[in-house]
């Protein structure tokens, strides 16, 4: 989302892209299936990344998704500075607090900066919300720019035909990772689905979270990029529950994005930039604590004009701001801006 969808665009405007990942899919599935990755596996994917940085110098823009080497210090990104060679940062997730706030004594002592250095010698810091530009500009960096995670919009069709007062869907989409935030609702979403006889949809869950749904209907669904659209489009409410720390408050909102983008209302907790995209796009309610999301859950159903508007909001929320093709402009002039 935050690079791979904005290579077309981008070669509508004359640039070559060339994509390096430090892991492959295979890595991927094995962490999203609690496979155990060898640590051969990683030193692999380490050591084809020190080779692939002998392309760099034939690059005009080097763009960095966090960092080259997670949990090694920041010696490459020094290197390249003192080399004269600029590059770009991207983030869309607080992964300093992966040492600031480290369990581990050793990351959290000798590591907690890390980032902050990455950030202070790249030409231009990409940032998916203010709480991330914060941080880079107190790390230094003077040139920042606030980019949202977005969505090609031609891939999100509106949805206008809504539940009826028989049959509603919430829905959630995520990963394994994060399915605790929905399983802290437990309780008011039981209690708001029984009294509706609606169904609970999730996307991206693990299927141990039926456990935590015992009373209601839960339908789980893999994660799969060619039907995530299409499964968003079955949901009638779309949420976005966290809890307040320091990692949440990182996070770009990308999940409601992905609700509005199809015209579903949402309900969110106020944590980060979500107060911010539910405020700003009228798409919706915030839960501020855990005891008023039945309420909350009553309130968004209880008039179908509101509903509407919330639904209509959001989608046009989307097409002015967190869409593919008007943030691809501000990539481009930053991009600009760097060089």
């Amino acid at each position: 989302m935050r690079v791979l969808q904005y290579i077309p665009e981008l070669q509508k405007h004359g640039y070559d892209v060339e994509v390096l990942p430090l892991f492959d899919d295979q890595y991927l599935n094995d962490k999203y299936q609690n496979l155990r990755v060898s640590i051969f596996k990683i030193a692999k994917c380490y050591l084809q990344r020190i080779y692939n940085l002998r392309k760099i110098k034939k690059r005009k823009i080097i763009m960095i998704e966090k960092e080259l080497f997670p949990y090694l210090p920041a010696t490459v990104e020094r290197f390249l500075k003192l080399l004269g060679l600029k590059y770009i940062v991207d983030y869309d997730d607080a992964i300093f607090h992966n040492y600031d706030d480290s369990k581990n004594p050793f990351f959290r002592i000798f590591f907690r900066n890390k980032i902050d250095v990455v950030m202070k010698n790249a030409s231009l810091v990409i940032c998916g919300n203010s709480y991330l530009r914060v941080r880079a500009i107190k790390a230094g960096s003077n040139n920042t720019v606030l980019i949202p995670t977005v969505v090609d919009i031609l891939r999100y069709p509106k949805k206008d035909n809504f539940f009826n007062f028989n049959n509603i869907t919430i829905g959630w989409i995520g990963s394994p990772s994060t399915q605790k935030y929905i399983e802290n609702l437990s309780a008011p979403i039981t209690r708001f689905l029984k009294n509706n006889n609606g169904s609970l949809l999730v996307i991206g869950a693990h299927e141990s979270i039926k456990t935590s749904f015992p009373e209601i209907n839960i339908i789980v669904k893999p994660w799969s990029e060619e039907l995530e659209v299409q499964y968003i489009m079955q949901m009638d409410i779309g949420i976005m529950p966290l809890i307040d720390s320091n990692w949440e408050q990182g996070k770009c909102g990308y999940k409601l994005i992905q609700y509005m983008a199809c015209g579903i209302p949402v309900i969110a907790s106020p944590v980060g930039v979500n107060k911010k995209i539910v405020t700003d796009s009228s798409s919706g309610i915030l839960a501020n604590k855990l005891d008023e999301w039945d309420s909350c859950f009553e309130d968004i159903i209880s008039s179908n004009k509101r509903f509407k508007n919330f639904s209509k909001s959001g989608r046009q929320a989307v097409n002015n701001y967190y869409e593919l093709k008007v943030q691809t402009k501000a990539l481009v002039k930053a991009f600009q801006s760097s060089i």
